[in-house]
């Protein structure tokens, strides 16, 4: 049978070309050229889209750009050759150099009258200088450390100094700022806000005026200080594996720390890269003692040696004698000065702090600062632990005279580091018997004590709030406490509102198992703590800690300012002595009522520790120590399966270093000026730059790329200067920095509150009414609504105002179209207590968790008391609404007026709050009880900020406040949540003075009559300077700031990282907007260096 034939005629279509297919298969890609730059970026996990919007924008777009000239060019070549132009590795200069560091260590051979000949024949020999010192048999064999890279302070300093755009605005003479209260006839108070305007600069200012060089001064220029702030640690370079790098970091004191804090400013520099001990220095250590493994005591004191000799070689000769006679310099600004390096802050974790004063790690004398017994610690705040505080550490001839005996002793009769004879000397101050590097500045009136100042992250967030809280929850595991406290515990913590972009986040659902936490989780966990742990303990054991809570979230709102004032120190001081009565009340009274007992995260730190330990110890023993190591080790094993007894200990030296807080802060600044933190965040610049080497001597790479990256920057600088257009990198996206760029018509970020100007979303009143015809929260809407916004039109100054009007008033009012709009959220922008700016988000109550809005009270109006019971009003924002109303009797013609929907909180009357109750205010939802309105409505302009309302847990919830409706009985206010709150319930915030909190209605949000063809635009381009506006109260006072002349207040403040106006994208009323991204880039990356900041399990 023949099969059928088709007849294809008919089907028959053109054969498809090449770039046919390959236009479908690219779809809906132009063409392969835009496909093959998005496949090469897909490759690659790691590049963001900023990166690729970036790339297309300023290269591909660029007109100068030739894609041939770049395919021409080997990249990989380029970066060499850019690395190595004017800057060769073996000599010094503004580049890396590498050195070797020699290390001397004990022979452990003590002289006897048969080896002293040999010894002393020994010594008379010609030896090898080994950076300045002869090696031999008196100070221990050398052993060779390699790679220890590293740049001379002065080129770095004078590159800074003379290249760097940063530096055009560089503080070279310092000053003290003063601030007097408008209209207060009190004296004038200090601010502490920047290194420059410390006590320590003032003071040294005048002593380098004073010096006497006129044998080498040929011509008198001006003298200035360069502040070099410091900051070491080790840290990890991968998640996996031993990869280690341990930089030193160095920055300007001279350049402000919020531009610093800024990461597109580069105002960290490496500096070095301390080379670890290796496997090496234990195979010479058993060479020299016929097949003994060293000791753990021997090895601490090389690394201390090793430690101390980077230091001796970093601070060269140079630096030395700049630091006595200074050295002439052009600086960025044009002027020349004769500059003087001077050291102020190393800033550096507890461990680091003893490798730097040359103490032992939490030995009896365990503070580097002063002399305290560590047994005494506990009596912080006395008038006895300030006494031993009043006697600090010196850097003297007898200190480093009882080190040099010991080095005799170990180095030249053979003791080992841990004698008897050695501790007879050291241990009553805790020394260690290691030469300190710093001393070579001893006779210069240096002192490195003094630059080992408090560190807040360590001490304060993984230190103190971590010990607390793990202590509290140890309690609550404790047999004498029902074990459902621990899951209602957890469901609080769940249960907490966000705050803010970053400040309060989602806890967890098992906070109590305390896994994984940063600085800024511990910090989190105590600002919110006490309505959390409200009532889990019995009465008496509950008042102890909710006041031991109260105080700490106290103590810690003051410490961390960024701005202190006479007035917060003062008012610090007297915290922190409360702070260490609550501390020993919850120690005797609570802890001694409870048998604690590790927690379950806690015992398995614990046993991985131990693990490590226990492998340790059995490589010693295979290597041919005793077999008590071997039992040693399988101790550890058995005693990692079970928990051990824990008790609260207060006499931990984190705690110790709290009461020197104060005096830190008058001497030198703020506690941010020496947190870890900003070295915290610099370890991720150093962990990039290990990713993108392939691992083979890693640091060298790392240092090829610091070069690499540096001249770069100053290369674009140089062509920005010549008008090219090259992007800087801000937090969120690439711009550039363009002085001829046109701007907006309007600030936002000098108007107070924002919602977005589009009409998109709205309702017919009328529709609306009819659908809530029996809902409460729609009884008297009209009328309100209309009181309300006639209010608005006739400069109503408060929201509490009492207004009346007229029927022909009321029903005057036009709503065009009938329209209710709707938004999804609004941004309030204020100035902060340290007159920065910032910006609060709110949405609807439905949406979000961030429906609550703080609003000056009448009270506060008439008091302008900080002490009065009700200091501001607290509202839920339910709706973000405008309106467009005409009246011709008040000749107003279409006019937006935006407004929020809310519903009102009272303050409970029968609560006592405050500091000398300790306990936050307490306020719940207005009843609906037919005597008061619990609905209402509220201006924009009468917002103050957001704030944070959480539920008290221990009271439950209700539904007799509002039909169908089921709330939380009661709210604490959290004034804790961020210092700027805080320092508004204090009235101390030198950025709230004249504005009550509130903002003036007049004009800030920008209401104006608008056509019908223009109805939809928020801001019109007749308004384009922001100071026809009237000025917050903030802004009135950064404005009589500058008047008084206390100082330059840096207009840049006001601006993002990159110089531009803060101006937001408009927000989509469908969308979240850009709640995600804050322009102000300065606080994000604030807060991003509190997410880096180590871990409690950090190295």
């Amino acid at each position: 049978m023949v099969a059928p034939t088709q007849d294809t005629s008919q089907n028959t279509s053109p054969p498809v070309t090449q770039a046919e297919a390959i236009r479908k298969i690219i779809h809906p890609f132009p063409n392969i050229s835009i496909f093959r730059f998005a496949h090469v970026t897909s490759l690659f996990s790691g590049l963001s889209k900023n990166f690729t919007t970036a790339l297309q924008k300023f290269v591909f777009k660029a007109p100068d750009f030739n894609a041939l000239d770049a395919a021409a060019v080997d990249l990989g070549v380029m970066k060499n050759r850019v690395t190595e132009m004017n800057k060769p590795w073996n000599r010094d200069s503004e580049g890396w150099v590498s050195h070797p560091i020699f290390i001397r260590v004990p022979n452990s051979v003590k002289r006897t009258k048969a080896n002293r000949q040999q010894i002393t024949s020994n010594e008379d020999q010609d030896l090898p200088e080994v950076e300045g010192s002869r090696v031999s048999d008196r100070e221990g064999a050398p052993f060779r450390v390699n790679e220890f890279y590293r740049r001379g302070l002065m080129p770095v300093i004078e590159s800074i100094v003379t290249k760097d755009p940063s530096a055009k605005f560089f503080y070279w003479e310092p000053f003290r700022q003063m601030f007097q209260r408008p209209g207060s006839t009190d004296p004038p108070i200090q601010v502490y806000g920047e290194l420059y305007m410390s006590k320590e600069w003032n003071d040294e200012h005048e002593k380098i005026q004073k010096l006497d060089l006129s044998d080498i001064e040929e011509e008198a220029y001006p003298r200035a200080i360069v502040a070099l702030q410091f900051w070491s640690d080790s840290t990890h370079l991968a998640d996996f594996g031993q990869a280690k790098a341990w930089p030193i970091y160095l920055a300007f004191g001279n350049q402000s720390k919020y531009e610093r804090y800024q990461r597109s400013r580069h105002g960290m520099h490496h500096v070095g890269y301390l080379p670890s001990l290796t496997s090496q220095v234990k195979e010479f250590l058993r060479s020299l003692s016929e097949g003994k493994m060293p000791s753990t005591t021997l090895l601490a004191h090389l690394r201390r040696e090793l430690f101390q000799g980077g230091w001796d070689i970093i601070l060269d000769e140079d630096f030395l004698h700049a630091y006595c006679y200074g050295k002439v310099m052009l600086c960025a600004d044009g002027i020349k000065r004769r500059l003087f390096p001077r050291i102020f802050i190393y800033s550096a974790d507890y461990p680091e702090k003893c490798l730097i004063g040359t103490i032992r790690d939490m030995g009896d004398h365990c503070c580097p600062r002063c002399h305290v017994k560590k047994s005494e610690i506990w009596r912080l705040g006395t008038k006895a632990d300030m006494k031993v505080r009043g006697s600090p550490r010196t850097d003297d001839d007898v200190r480093r005279g009882k080190i040099e005996t010991c080095r005799s002793f170990i180095y030249e009769k053979g003791y080992a580091v841990n004698s008897q004879a050695v501790e007879n000397i050291l241990k009553d101050q805790s020394l260690t018997p290691t030469r300190n590097a710093f001393s070579k500045l001893s006779e210069h009136g240096f002192d490195f004590h003094k630059i080992l100042v408090p560190d807040f992250m360590h001490e304060v967030e993984l230190g103190l709030h971590k010990n607390v809280i793990t202590h509290l929850i140890r309690i609550l595991n404790s047999k004498t406490v029902p074990g459902a406290n621990v899951v209602e515990l957890n469901k609080r913590y769940s249960d907490v509102p966000v705050f803010g972009e970053s400040t309060i986040r989602h806890f967890p659902p098992n906070t109590s198992e305390l896994k994984k936490l940063a600085a800024h989780d511990f910090e989190d966990i105590i600002l919110c703590s006490i309505a959390c742990f409200e009532d889990l303990l019995p009465s008496d054991d509950n008042k102890v800690v909710l006041d031991l809570l109260y105080t700490m979230c106290q103590f810690h709102s003051f410490a961390k300012l960024q701005m202190h004032t006479a007035e917060t120190v003062s008012r610090l001081r007297s915290v922190i002595t409360k702070l260490g009565n609550d501390l020993r009340a919850f120690s005797s009274s609570v802890c001694a009522n409870y048998d604690t007992y590790e927690t379950e995260s806690e015992m398995q730190a614990r046993g991985r520790a131990n693990l490590r330990r226990a492998a340790l110890k059995a490589k010693s023993s295979n290597i041919g120590s005793t077999s008590s190591s071997s039992t040693s080790a399988q101790d550890l094993l058995q005693t990692s399966n079970s928990r051990i007894r824990k008790a609260f200990n207060l006499n931990t030296y984190k705690l110790h270093s709290i009461p020197d807080y104060p005096d830190m802060i008058i001497r030198v600044g703020p506690l941010d000026l020496g947190s870890t933190r900003e070295g915290e965040m610099e370890h991720r610049t150093t962990k990039t730059r290990y990713r993108q080497s392939n691992k083979n001597n890693a640091t060298g790479q790392m240092v090829k790329a610091d070069v690499y990256e540096r001249e770069m920057r100053y290369r674009a600088h140089a062509l920005r200067e010549l008008g090219l257009e090259l992007p800087v990198k801000g937090k969120n996206k690439m711009i550039v920095p363009s002085p001829s760029a046109p701007t907006r018509s309007v600030d936002k970020s000098l108007l107070h509150a924002e919602i977005a100007k589009d009409q998109k979303n709205w309702t017919h009143i009328g529709t609306l009414l009819l659908e809530h015809e029996d809902d409460a929260q729609y009884e008297n809407f009209m009328l309100m609504l209309r009181t309300h916004i006639l209010g608005q039109l006739s400069g109503a100054n408060r929201a509490d105002e009492d207004l009346t009007f007229t029927d022909e008033d009321t029903e005057g009012l036009v709503f065009e179209g009938d329209r209710l709009f709707y938004h999804a959220q609004a941004k309030f922008n204020y100035t902060t207590y340290d007159l920065r700016m910032d910006k609060d988000v709110v949405k609807p109550a439905d949406k979000s968790t961030k429906c609550f809005v703080l609003v000056a009270s009448r009270e506060e109006i008439l008091s302008s008391a900080p002490d009065s019971d009700t200091p501001f009003w607290y509202a839920q924002v339910i709706g973000i609404h405008h309106v467009v109303v005409s009246h011709e009797a008040r000749r107003i013609h279409k006019r937006r007026v935006n407004f929020l929907r809310v519903r009102w909180l009272g303050v409970d009357p029968e609560w006592t709050a405050g500091d000398r109750a300790k306990r936050l205010d307490r306020v719940g939802f207005v009843p609906y009880d037919g005597d008061t309105e619990p609905f209402g409505f509220v201006s924009l302009a009468h917002v103050i900020r957001a704030c944070h309302l959480i539920p008290a847990f221990a009271f439950g919830k209700t539904d007799k406040l509002l039909p169908d409706s089921v709330d939380w009985i009661n709210y604490y206010v959290n004034k804790f949540v961020d210092r700027d709150m805080y320092m508004r319930y204090t009235g101390l915030g030198i950025g709230h003075v004249g504005s009550n909190g509130a903002f003036s209605p007049n004009g800030e949000e920008g209401d104006f009559e608008m056509d019908d063809e223009d109805l939809d635009e928020a801001f019109p381009d007749s308004i384009t300077d922001p100071t026809d506006r009237n000025e917050s109260g903030g802004m009135r006072a950064r404005r009589n700031l500058q008047e008084m002349d206390l100082g330059d207040a840096d207009d840049e403040n006001w601006n993002n990282e990159d110089g531009e106006a803060i101006f937001d994208d408009e927000l989509d009323e469908g969308s979240e907007g850009d709640d995600s991204e804050s322009n102000l880039d300065d606080l994000d990356d604030e807060r991003d260096m509190e997410d880096e900041a180590c871990s409690s399990n950090s190295e």
